[in-house]
């Protein structure tokens, strides 16, 4: 099975902190393929010692059972402890603090003071061996006084929690048609909207989403999965999730990243395509709104 990857990054690079908040939700999303990976793993080893999978003549014994059966409870365990650090991962990724809004008003610099008076006259010569005494020091001015600092700025307005997770589990082959999200993970903000069971998302106006998905299923022998993002009913540039290795019906896995920034004056309407009309298992979509 294929795995995808993140972009391919040089180590002299610069990114700024909105860039590495996606990094960092880019890497969650990967890391949850991995576990699907192993949880798809784990069903596999089952159908192989119970005889389902064509091509196995000796049954398992029932000592060979239990052993299998609780190999795969200790697998569920450590990746039901993964899915927990996982969403702590999320949590303080999507409640980063926002950036600072801008710095008040630098206050006046205070007068400076005037400088001392003159120095004092020259001591008469003495006697030869003897010094005339040494004039006095004039007093030293006074100091200025500081100007006040200006007040603080106000706090910029967290852009990040606008945020959503929503998705799809069930059975859909429609070619070329949008897949009706069925799950709402979490939606957080009034930017980003929808109603379990239907394929559209509502974006608000004038703002800029950075979205990840997957799109996993069965496709037929010789086929592979595709799928892309539409807005208002048009193709989104760049976003097509495509996997087109396959060669036995077995689950695969795509995955989609975009930028998307909306305009107008009413919302628009973000949905997940199924391009191949292959058979589509679980679709899984993270919105944040960065701007």
């Amino acid at each position: 099975m294929s795995q995808a990857n993140i972009p391919n990054i040089t180590p002299t690079i610069t990114i700024t902190r909105d860039q590495a908040i996606n990094l960092l939700l880019s890497s969650i999303a990967l890391e949850e393929l991995g576990l699907s990976h192993i949880l798809n793993a784990e069903g596999e080893k089952l159908q192989y010692v119970l005889g389902t999978i064509p091509g196995v003549s000796q049954p398992a014994t029932i000592d060979e059972l239990l052993a299998v059966n609780q190999s795969v409870i200790n697998t569920l365990q450590a990746a039901m402890k993964k899915e927990l650090l996982l969403q702590s991962k999320l949590d303080s990724v999507l409640s980063a603090p926002a950036m600072f809004g801008p710095t008040g008003a630098t206050g006046l610099t205070g007068a400076t003071g005037p400088s001392g008076g003159p120095p004092g006259p020259a001591g008469a010569t003495g006697p030869t061996g003897t010094t005339g005494p040494t004039g006095l020091t004039g007093a030293t001015g006074a100091i200025g006084i500081t100007g006040t600092t200006g007040a603080t700025g106000t706090t910029g307005p967290l852009v990040t929690s606008n945020n959503a997770d929503i998705g799809f589990v069930g059975t859909f082959v429609t070619l070329n048609s949008p897949v009706p999200l069925n799950v709402n993970y979490s939606l957080n903000g009034a930017d980003i909207a929808h109603t379990a069971g239907s394929t559209d998302i509502s974006l608000a106006q004038n703002h800029t989403y950075h979205i990840v998905y997957s799109f996993e299923g069965v496709p037929s022998i010789g086929g592979g999965l595709q799928a892309l993002l539409l807005l208002n009913g048009l193709p989104v540039a760049g976003s097509d999730a495509l996997n087109s290795f396959a060669s036995n019906p077995n689950p695969e896995v795509a995955v989609g990243v975009s930028l998307i920034t909306t305009s107008g004056v009413a919302p628009s309407v973000l949905q997940v395509n199924n391009v191949t009309g292959q058979s589509v298992t679980r679709v899984r979509i993270v919105i944040l709104e960065v701007s």
